[in-house]
């Protein structure tokens, strides 16, 4: 496999990560004042040597005129690190992405039918089941190059049950997305499950598979603090 394809594995995971944890980590009324996620990835090394861990501090979000925004900071290597600052509205994020220097390295937008970001579900049940696409618009700022992959999505609120994490014992939803996108002629798959807080209001848990031309890729998420 070459260098191409496992930046594509780990884009997806990056861009799944970022939906995921800023599609549904931003109810305002939650008393989270900051969390720390680690993540961990089986192809990270294979496409940013020497990056095994990723560390992401998330500050609570503030609202303006329907508008939420929230500022993350990342960690885990010399080659991966900087900010982020992500403005929320109901169906789209627009996002953007800072070097430790400052520099804008990307800019993000990402759309969806109603049900992906889970802030405009009314309440959570077990059993509930929604599907539709998603469309998400990386622009690397540097190199004048954009990457565009639009996902099918089916999500299903699988169990309630307590989860074990390294910041403690949650009760959470464990809630199961299947998605699908196409790359180079192929089809990706893509099985993210994760366990939500009502608690926290937070995911607190993630597990994300991908599979693409035999290989699968591995990526895990946990929180570990917060305040």
């Amino acid at each position: 496999m070459n260098r191409k394809y496992y930046i594509f594995l780990f884009l997806c995971i990056v861009a799944v990560a970022t939906l995921t944890y800023y599609g549904i980590n931003t109810n305002k009324e939650r008393e989270v004042s900051y969390y720390v996620i680690k993540e961990t990835s089986s192809c990270m090394a294979e496409c940013e040597e020497g990056v095994k861990e990723i560390y992401t501090k998330y500050y609570s979000t503030e609202e303006s005129e329907g508008v939420r925004a929230t500022f993350s900071e990342t960690s885990g290597s010399e080659t991966i690190g900087g900010y982020n600052i992500a403005y929320l509205f109901s169906r789209k994020i627009i996002g953007y992405s800072f070097d430790r220097e400052g520099e804008l390295k990307y800019k993000t937008v990402t759309t969806s039918d109603p049900g992906y970001f889970l802030w405009n579900l009314d309440s959570m049940e077990v059993g509930q089941k929604w599907e539709g696409n998603v469309t998400i618009k990386s622009d690397n700022i540097k190199n004048k190059e954009n990457f565009i992959t639009e996902y099918k999505f089916e999500t299903e609120i699988v169990s309630y049950e307590k989860v074990k994490i390294e910041a403690g014992s949650l009760n959470c939803y464990k809630v199961r997305c299947a998605m699908s996108t196409e790359y180079e002629g192929e089809i990706v798959k893509q099985i993210n499950t994760l366990w939500y807080s009502l608690e926290l209001k937070i995911i607190v848990k993630g597990i994300n598979t991908t599979n693409f031309k035999g290989k699968e890729c591995t990526s895990t998420s946990e929180l570990i603090e917060y305040r």
